[in-house]
């Protein structure tokens, strides 16, 4: 990566200090007719949080004071400080008109976007055709099959029959921090993910049958047991020996202990380490995916769905989230011409403070806003400690930060 500086910080290293020293330097530097190299307003700087962004604004300030560059000092304001999304903000509103959006774009609260999420997932999965059929039902049923395999409950060991909506909303989550659209890629990998996990033998009506000629055997020497284990495994052995359709129902039992000591089992139920061997081995088996597989794809193709009609309302509403922030100004300084030739004529200095909290997308912001500048002598400074990622549940990815600041070159001689 041409022209980007990566600065290693640990705890208590003093990370702002050399941020706010590099930026006053830099803001310091003349040409030879005595005239600024670099301007506060060719200055971008993001962190992650509005308070961070303002200190880092003071002390920049008091740094470049200290130096006597009072001029620059004055003119600090016009540095674009702040954190990612509110840099995009400046962006976006300024090229509104390259987007689908107009003019009045407005942000949506979280809380907001949570509300018409739900109503928007309510209204697809009850949605129906011109037959008055549900058009979504093959997917609840899929979702139904599923929760009842393996007895899915909540935290009150009630059935839980949404559970499925919970990973419906990891998928898109991912979806945004990826930048992914094509699911039929991520069904496919699923798929062989799952092929590969599920290789066991396929549970045949002869094996469930030998298991239930077991299990037979099992409760009649439960039901002379006395102990605590005995009397908490009788209600389950007697549910499962009255309704056992497939492998699902056979799950509950995987690592059934002995109902009393363990030395006397197979004396007086022979086959029982047996069928718990077995057992366990069948967690594994080909016969799981028949449930497996419709449910990856029906979270999948729900999620496309459910995201797209969601894009399509926030167009039609003028409004933008903070996931697309981020999207729309990756798409703007890739794809815009205009905005391309404004970052390389407007801007000569990048710095990305708390680097090890980026996710995916603002990871290629960076990288380009670096490669823009980088054409017109830019520089680019990055600073991050990946032991001090906090942000994983925003999408940040330690390792994919890990694998990019290898790459760069260190400051100042720390590699």
């Amino acid at each position: 990566m041409k022209n980007v500086t990566y600065i290693n910080a640990g705890a208590g290293s003093g990370k702002t200090y050399t941020l706010t020293r590099i930026l006053a330097e830099k803001l310091s530097e003349k040409d030879e007719n005595g005239n600024p190299v670099i301007m506060p307003s060719q200055v971008i700087l993001t962190t992650f949080t509005d308070l961070a962004a303002a200190e880092f604004r003071e002390k920049a300030r008091v740094q470049i004071l200290e130096n006597g560059n009072f001029k620059a000092a004055s003119q600090m304001d016009s540095a674009a400080i702040g954190t990612v999304h509110s840099v995009a903000l400046q962006f976006i509103k300024k090229f509104w008109y390259l987007l689908d959006y107009g003019a009045d774009i407005k942000t949506i609260s979280e809380r907001d976007e949570d509300f018409y999420m739900s109503q928007s997932l309510a209204r697809i999965v009850s949605e129906k055709d011109e037959n008055g059929k549900v058009k979504r039902q093959q997917d609840l049923d899929n979702f139904r099959r599923f929760r009842d395999h393996f007895d899915i409950c909540d935290g009150f060991s009630h059935p839980d029959y949404l559970f499925w909506q919970r990973h419906l909303n990891e998928v898109v989550e991912k979806m945004e921090y990826y930048d992914v659209n094509d699911v039929e890629t991520s069904i496919e990998k699923s798929f062989e993910t799952l092929e590969t996990l599920y290789s066991g033998e396929v549970f045949t009506e002869e094996k469930k049958k030998g298991f239930l000629d077991f299990l037979g055997r099992y409760y009649e020497y439960v039901q002379t047991c006395t102990t605590g284990e005995a009397e908490k495994q009788r209600p389950l052995l007697k549910a499962v020996l009255h309704h056992c359709e497939d492998l699902g129902d056979l799950l509950p039992l995987v690592g059934l202990k002995p109902a009393a000591q363990a030395g006397n089992i197979e004396t007086n139920c022979p086959g029982f380490t047996d069928f718990v061997e077995e057992l366990n081995r069948m967690v594994v088996s080909q016969s799981e995916l028949a449930v497996l597989k419709p449910f990856v794809k029906s979270i999948f193709d729900l999620a496309k769905e459910w995201r797209d009609d969601y894009i399509q309302y926030k167009k039609r509403n003028h409004i933008i989230s903070y996931n697309d922030m981020e999207q729309l100004f990756l798409h703007l300084i890739t794809n815009e011409q205009e905005v391309k030739d404004y970052v390389k004529e407007n801007f000569k200095l990048i710095m990305v403070d708390e680097f090890q909290d980026s996710n995916p997308i603002q990871l290629k912001i960076f990288n380009r806003l670096s490669e823009l500048i980088a054409q017109g002598d830019g520089h680019s400074y990055w600073v991050g400690d990946p032991k001090q990622a906090i942000y994983g549940f925003r999408g940040a990815d330690t390792d994919l930060v890990n694998s990019v600041a290898e790459r760069f070159t260190f400051y100042p001689d720390d590699k």
